[in-house]
């Protein structure tokens, strides 16, 4: 008698990945990708030619 259902899960794999990198606090490049399943995730990385390093800004408070 089996008391759990087992389930074949689809793996993910990249499908599309992008042109921009990102490094975390430690300072390694991740990398944006899309997975099989529709998701967005950031991947750690290499650099290549032609990519661009994304910089995050902080929006200044609007005064009224």
């Amino acid at each position: 008698m089996r008391f759990f259902k087992t389930r074949k899960k689809r793996v993910r794999q990249v499908t599309h990945y992008s042109n921009v990198i990102q490094y975390d606090e430690m300072g390694y490049p991740l990398r944006l990708v899309i997975m099989s399943d529709g998701n967005q995730v950031w991947l750690d990385s290499y650099e290549r030619t032609g990519d661009v390093v994304l910089k995050w800004e902080r929006v200044e408070e609007i005064k009224s």
